[in-house]
């Protein structure tokens, strides 16, 4: 635990010093320099929000790491925060010299604020993260299939939220509903403006535009109907061997409970800036539900272990087929026109440096959907690998970076010869780093189930419990046995009386 979170203060710090020092045109001659200026221009929120969570992830994991040397809480925190502020500092007073940045005192107080925010948050996961794998590891031991189901609607909440760029300002919402596609397969408002533009004025980049958001809308459908796939498998787990349902009222129950959530994880997605609702989404998950309740019986009726192993090849091919399909979009190929070295001395082939040009909330939903993709991979990769031959986590790792980013660069060679897109050293960084986290959480998932099922759960104010007395049901059960049982205060219909047939 001490060697990744180390690892991941000094990944956090670089991409800071990355962040906050492009395009590293300094100039220290220069006679216009003033430090650390207050703006007078109007703040924008996404500029204060970028400056705040930049910091959150170098305070959270550097808090972790100086509470192990000083266990005063108070202390620890301050001086989290000033090693925090001396860097965002020591980046300002060095932009004052970049003619195209800002040294500004508003951007410093802001990360100081975000690394503050990081130290509260590592505070609290100290006294929360023991309760909460505790809880995990007591209801793991007793229902994992219930466990497992929880976990993973949990994950689909998160990935359905990224980049997490709500806004719930009425105006904004407004224009989300008018921007939403109600109709199946319907453009949204901006593919309508491409199309016009491509047809109308015709702008060949347009149209490829255009082509490209079509294209990847159909891998987003794909993954969202594979994602349903699995719920529906889940749940079927859960009523049918956990709880007993026969299959009619289990398959009922997964189209009610999942097509609900199907409709709610759009709801969701609403108020997100750069998301919005698609109604082709919620058709596509039912169409996954539909799927895996058709498909139950042939995936569960080899044993456990070469079930296993036969999700996971799956797995592994599905996530290896969107990585090529979304990097290789709009597959209009055409050779560049200054060379195919062209794109390697553009300004864009730095790490990062194409965001730069766009919005943040677009930047980091491209980039944790590549750091997902790529965390998946490595994950079944490594997975797999221990279940053939135990090895060491390090080879594991390592095996599943290497894959990772040959996988990412052999596309960014075939990206020279598609022309909308950008060739970057920024693919195969985020591949990296998504591999080395999904070999890492994969191994640690392993060994919390192996955990739970041979450590003893036990509660935090546990009794002798007696052998004769029914177990107390948590709140999952409660809400099952309602389903399975008569509530003792409905109504009841008296039942006629048989009356005596006459001879």
């Amino acid at each position: 635990m001490r060697y990744h979170v180390h690892l991941l203060t000094v990944l956090s710090l670089l991409f800071i010093l990355q962040s906050g020092l492009v395009p590293f045109d300094f100039d220290f001659a220069g006679s216009t320099v003033h430090h650390f200026e207050v703006s007078t221009s109007p703040l924008t929120f996404p500029d204060v929000v970028a400056n705040l969570f930049l910091y959150v992830p170098l305070g959270m994991f550097l808090h972790w790491s100086v509470t192990r040397v000083i266990r005063s809480g108070a202390l620890s925190f301050a001086l989290t925060v000033a090693i925090c502020g001396l860097v965002s500092g020591s980046i300002e007073w060095v932009q004052a010299y970049s003619p195209s940045r800002v040294s500004s005192l508003i951007d410093l107080v802001t990360n100081s604020t975000g690394a503050a925010l990081g130290a509260c948050l590592s505070s609290a996961g100290r006294w929360l993260m023991p309760r909460l794998i505790g809880a995990a590891l007591f209801e793991f031991k007793g229902r994992p299939a219930v466990a497992t189901l929880k976990a993973y609607c949990g994950l689909l909440i998160v990935v359905a939220a990224i980049p997490f760029s709500f806004s719930f300002d009425a105006a904004r919402l407004g224009t989300a509903v008018k921007a939403s596609v109600f109709i199946p397969f319907g453009l949204s408002m901006e593919q309508r403006a491409l199309k016009e533009q491509g047809e109308l004025g015709g702008d060949q980049g347009a149209l490829s535009l255009l082509r490209w958001e079509r294209l990847r809308r159909w891998a987003r459908w794909a993954a969202e109907a594979a994602s349903f796939v699995v719920c529906a498998w889940l749940l079927q787990v859960v009523l049918r061997d956990d709880y007993g349902f026969n299959p009619r009222a289990s398959t009922a129950l997964t189209w009610w409970l999942f097509g609900l959530f199907a409709v709610a994880l759009s709801g969701l997605q609403l108020p997100i800036v750069s998301r919005g609702c698609d109604v082709t989404d919620i058709l596509f998950r039912w169409l996954g539900i539909g799927i895996g309740l058709a498909t139950r019986s042939l995936v569960f009726r080899d044993a456990p272990q070469r079930r296993t192993e036969g999700m996971i090849r799956a797995a592994r091919i599905a996530v290896v087929g969107y990585i090529v399909y979304t990097g290789m979009l709009p597959f209009e190929f055409a050779r560049p026109r200054d060379g195919v070295f062209a794109p390697m001395s553009a300004t864009a082939f730095l790490p990062f440096m194409a965001y730069f040009e766009t919005r943040f909330d677009l930047m980091m939903t491209d980039v944790l959907e590549k750091f997902t993709a790529y965390g998946l991979l490595a994950a079944s990769i490594a997975v797999y690998s221990q279940r053939l031959s135990p090895t060491p986590l390090g080879s594991r790792v390592l095996r599943g970076t290497v894959t990772g980013v040959a996988l990412s660069s052999i596309i960014e060679v075939v990206q020279m010869f598609l022309p909308i897109r950008v060739v970057s050293l920024t693919d195969p960084i985020v591949a990296a780093a998504g591999c080395i986290a999904g070999a890492v959480l994969a191994d640690h998932a392993v060994r919390f189930v192996h955990y739970a099922h041979a450590a003893e759960a036990l509660g935090p104010d546990e009794v002798p419990v007696d052998p004769h007395r029914a177990p107390a049901l948590g709140l999952t059960d409660q809400l099952i046995a309602t389903l399975t049982e008569p509530h003792p205060g409905a109504p009841s219909e008296p039942i006629p009386a048989p009356q005596p047939k006459g001879l």
